[in-house]
């Protein structure tokens, strides 16, 4: 019997000798004992236990979603979580405090600075600044848009706005997205419009010559929203998703019925709206729009800092604005970012023009056809 036992752990020694040792292959490629002993064969589709090898932070949530991703020069890669770098996905990022401080006296800055001037020119110029008439909020201008049909317009958009809002409520860090600030925004924004068109169509009486409350929200809104609008649309079809598609990145988070809407068709519901009101773009308007893109700005920064003091992964919902970079980059981002929201606010401007123009062209034909 002892015999026996000998002879087997001799055995079992020389089979453990003869067999090469389990090699741990880069992300992509496998290591098949029989055929390619050397980790020379690269499987691009490889799964969780099939192929490779990446951190526990380079797997994803997703379970048919690959570890890796061939890049433009054809070399496998890990695909990491958020908060984690490097070719196995095994580096931590790390903030860097000052650039987080620099974002937050940038935005706090700009913020504190627009509301200053805000207050001085209400108090300077504050009356010429509204010199609106509430019904433009809801008056088409043009004859073949009646009230009903501009109602009937809002009250869709609202629906629309507040339902898809309502499905958002369970999504995790759903409302830290400028996206969804945005579309609360829309929401909004034609919830008063809404009111105020119902308020025509009633043929409500007015009690006061100068602007509500309401009528003066809802023209603030429109001067934010619209080059907003625009801003989101750019960025994420020119900026995020081709970026996205560069990584072999999961698209669903961007090829979605909410995304579609809130990333494209909310500029149609914006410019629809504009060119059936009786309202335009004016430059200084423009404050209010800084105001609210600093406001977002210091809440994400702030908000990666909680996270952190919390010891979460560095998880930033947009790149350019990631605590993990040099300071200096932080502030080329912050003022090009403002800079670039002043273009698309411009962009809203020549398009209010054109509106202006377009309708003067068509009052005056039409006092020539009256006379």
């Amino acid at each position: 019997m002892k015999l026996l036992s000998s002879v087997l752990f001799l055995a079992l020694g020389v089979f453990a000798y003869a067999t090469p040792a389990t090699q741990v292959c880069p992300c992509g490629f496998v290591n098949d004992l029989s055929s390619n002993p050397n980790c020379t064969t690269f499987i691009e589709d490889a799964k969780v236990g099939q192929t490779g090898f990446c951190a526990e932070n380079g797997t994803n949530d997703d379970e048919d979603q690959s570890l890796c991703f061939v890049n433009g020069d054809g070399e496998a890669k890990c695909r990491c979580n958020c908060g984690w770098k490097g070719d196995l996905c095994s580096e931590k990022v790390e903030i860097n405090v000052t650039t987080g401080v620099l974002f937050l006296v940038f935005s706090l800055g700009v913020l504190g600075c627009s509301v200053a001037y805000n207050i001085w020119r209400a108090r300077t110029k504050g009356t010429d600044d509204w010199k609106f008439n509430g019904d433009q909020c809801s008056t088409p201008p043009q004859p073949w848009v009646s009230d009903k049909v501009l109602l009937a317009y809002r009250f869709a958009a609202f629906a629309i706005g507040f339902g898809f809002l309502v499905t958002l409520l369970d999504t995790p860090r759903i409302f830290v997205a400028f996206t969804v600030w945005n579309w609360t925004i829309f929401t909004v924004y034609f919830g008063i419009g809404t009111y105020l068109s119902l308020r025509k169509v009633l043929k409500t009486e007015r009690k006061v010559e100068h602007l509500t409350k309401p009528e003066k929200a809802f023209i603030v809104l429109l001067n934010l929203e619209l080059p907003s609008t625009f801003l989101i649309c750019a960025v994420v079809w020119l900026v995020l998703y081709p970026a996205a598609v560069s990584v072999d990145a999961n698209l669903d988070g961007v090829l979605n019925p909410f995304s579609f809407l809130s990333h494209a068709a909310n500029v149609a519901f914006f410019l629809v709206d504009f060119f059936f009101s009786g309202l335009y773009i004016r430059l200084h308007y423009f404050v209010y729009t800084v105001m609210w893109g600093s406001t977002y700005i210091a809440f994400h920064t702030v908000y990666q800092f909680v996270r952190e003091a919390q010891s979460k992964d560095h998880c930033p919902v947009y790149g350019f604005l990631t605590l993990d970079q040099e300071p200096l980059f932080a502030i080329i981002w912050a003022f090009g970012l403002l800079f670039v929201y002043f273009l698309f606010f411009l962009i809203g401007l020549l398009v209010s023009k054109f509106k202006e123009k377009r309708y003067a062209r068509f009052q005056e034909n039409e006092v020539k056809v009256s006379a």
